[in-house]
């Protein structure tokens, strides 16, 4: 068996030269010694080259071989290291797993806990133009209520000035609402009511607000506004809305839906607007309108907050016939001249620079966007009655307080400040960054909601290093706005991203003083809440007495003292991540009725609490919270597992 080409011992040329040699040896001797001797010599030349070449196979085999053990070695290693990391995603898969099954239980026990019985919601949203209609027939039925009034004298008498506008509105009437041309009308209406600026009520402007959800979830087509050139719930004079002419005899304006419309705008208008007195609202097709005037204090009793909810009314609804145009707006425009039918005077001082929007109207202040006179947009703060001074007056010393060196971004940046005892009207103050109201939908992704929280949790470190607790930690007083990462991340790696502020410090005192709690309803403190619960006994409150008197009984709050401590402020927090998390245990939730012993509200906050200190994850995050840990590190393997969620 000969070897393969490539592998033969002897070459074509080395061949033919041993059998060229070997003939001319053999033709010269005849001798037999001889020819032993030159075979013998041909056998050690073939097996040298013999040898030559299998010691070189040899070698070659030796190297395959430590080849093959090198890579058995590596092969070995690999199938280790899949072993090891098979079994690290095993465990991962039984602990995400464990972790589901783990929100799963939680979430059905929060969901126990706090969760009454099912009742039908005393608040339903709209289902349809059938439950509007509904709502305004149950207004018009009320005593109090009148429809299909004659407008004043005052509206048919004399000739209107502004004739000209209303003949100009005329032309931009259309069979479908749709269809109508906003821009054109809502300049005529400017010129119509503009001259109102005079009356000292704040400038006014007319507004396109048909695709602009301003009033709590609803657009009106046009809003008459004071102050302000953009649209905000707070500084509205009066709605319109546009219909067309189509469908119908006599159109499409007077229909229940329509009408019930009207009535939820102006519902809205009454929540947004304490102490204002009369609300106005118009419906026309550009051709005809109707006037809906509903004043508050006409009967007693509590003022309803929506027109969707249940109770009594106590104001008086009055419904004004169809009437030309004209007529309309010249009754709009002589109701619009009373004091009490505006929005109640914004207290802000001229030196808080150029009104943007209100934000909020509270019992004790009002909350303002300003843009300031350098041109940076602040957020504007200042008593809404004299009463109240002295609660900004203390909100103004704490952020003074705060305001050292080496202060977190997460801590308001005091950059205004009205000195009423100098310059008159009541105090007020200014802080940057300006933002919006913490909520889930605003984080892009996990990692920046947990940086949010760790800039809280950084806010209440720096106010309990100085002394001072909080009270009010809630949703309603943590601010998101735009910032770059902390300062000691590398400038490659800094983002821009949502950053989280702690604002609203009317509610803070100094650390374990003797006093009574004064914070947010869902911010009290679960010790507190037991101890109103143990010395009130329910003799002190019929759980279902809703009479006009409830509003005189004396909260248990306002006479239990307690020391304010760090504690109240972490635990407030956990509350906070909670109810941005899952917000459904503490749906159609009546916060104010927490005071309440042994109120519904106050049995499902305490079940609550009950249920996150014996839960995971959320134990863990009382732990810290009552050992009053303020190493953000310890928060941050908790809220990196929250956030998860």
């Amino acid at each position: 068996m000969h070897p393969p080409p490539d592998q033969a011992l002897l070459t074509a040329e080395r061949e033919q030269h041993f059998i060229s040699k070997t003939r001319q040896i053999l033709k010269q001797t005849q001798v037999d010694e001889v020819w032993d001797v030159i075979l013998q010599n041909l056998i050690r030349d073939v097996a040298n080259i013999f040898a030559t070449q299998l010691a070189a196979l040899d070698q070659q085999l030796v190297a395959r071989d430590q080849q093959l053990v090198a890579r058995d070695q590596q092969l070995a290693a690999l199938r280790s290291e899949n072993s090891q990391m098979q079994n690290r995603l095993e465990k991962l898969e039984n602990r995400s797993e464990n972790d589901v099954l783990a929100i799963v239980h939680l979430s059905t026990a929060l969901s126990k806990a706090t969760t009454p019985p099912a009742l039908p919601n005393p608040h339903p949203r709209y289902a349809g133009s059938v439950t509007r209609a509904k709502a305004w027939q149950k207004a018009i039925s009320q005593p109090t209520s009148a429809i299909n009034q004659d407008p004043p004298s005052t509206a048919w008498q004399g000739i209107d000035p502004r004739a000209n506008l209303v003949l100009q509105l005329k032309r931009f009437t259309c069979d479908e609402e749709q269809n109508i041309d906003y821009p054109s009308v809502v300049r005529l209406l400017n010129t119509y009511f503009s001259p109102q600026t005079s009356l000292g009520f704040g400038k006014t402007h007319v507004l396109d607000t048909h695709e602009r959800r301003y009033l709590n979830d609803l657009a009106p087509d046009i809003t008459i506004q004071r102050n302000t050139s953009s649209a905000d719930r707070f500084n509205v004079a009066a709605v319109l809305d546009l219909k067309g002419t189509a469908s119908g005899p006599g159109g499409k304006l007077d229909t229940a839906n329509n009408l019930g419309q009207i009535w939820d705008y102006i519902m809205e208008l009454v929540e947004c607007q304490p102490g204002r007195c009369i609300f106005l609202a118009m419906l026309t097709d550009l051709k005809d309108a109707i006037i809906v005037k509903y004043t508050i204090g006409s009967t007693y009793g509590q003022l309803r907050r929506r027109s969707q909810d249940p109770g009594s009314y106590t104001g008086r609804l009055v419904q004004y016939k169809r009437t030309p145009l004209a007529i309309a707006l010249t009754h709009l425009y002589n109701e619009l001249t009373e004091e009490t039918a505006n929005p109640p005077k914004i207290p802000f001082h001229p030196s808080a620079g150029e009104l943007v929007h209100v934000l909020q109207r509270q019992s004790n202040a009002i909350v303002a966007v300003y843009r300031s006179p350098e041109g940076t947009t602040q957020i504007v703060k200042a008593a809404s009655k004299p009463a109240w001074t002295e609660s900004i007056s203390s909100e103004i010393n704490v952020l003074q307080l705060l305001q050292t060196p080496g202060k977190p971004k997460s801590i308001p940046e005091l950059v205004y400040i009205h000195n009423h005892e100098v310059a008159g009207k009541l105090p007020e103050f200014g802080i940057t960054p300006a933002g919006q109201r913490i909520h889930l939908e605003l984080f892009k992704d996990p990692a920046e909601f947990r940086v949010c929280l760790e800039d809280v949790l950084q806010a209440l470190g720096w106010v309990h290093e100085r002394g001072v607790v909080h009270r009010d930690v809630r949703t309603d007083n943590v601010v998101v706005y735009q910032g770059w990462d902390s300062e000691n991340i590398g400038e490659i790696d800094r983002k821009w991203r949502n950053r989280g502020l702690l604002i609203d410090f009317d509610r803070a005192t100094k650390i374990g003083i003797d006093c009574v709690y004064e914070g947010g309803y869902i911010s009290c403190p679960s010790e507190l809440l037991q101890r109103a619960r143990d010395v009130y006994s329910p003799s002190h409150m019929d759980l279902d007495h809703n009479n006009e008197d409830d509003g005189d009984e004396t909260s248990p709050f306002e006479t239990l003292l307690y020391k304010p401590r760090p504690v109240h402020d972490y635990l407030a927090f956990i509350m906070l991540i909670n109810t941005l998390i899952f917000p459904f245990p503490l749906r159609c939730f009546s916060y104010n009725r927490i005071e309440k012993v042994k109120s519904e509200e106050q049995e499902r906050l305490v079940r609550l609490w009950e249920v996150l200190k014996t839960s995971d994850p959320w134990r863990h995050m009382v732990d810290l919270a009552e050992q009053e840990v303020n190493e953000l590190d310890m928060w941050r393997v908790r809220l990196e597992f929250l956030v998860w969620l």
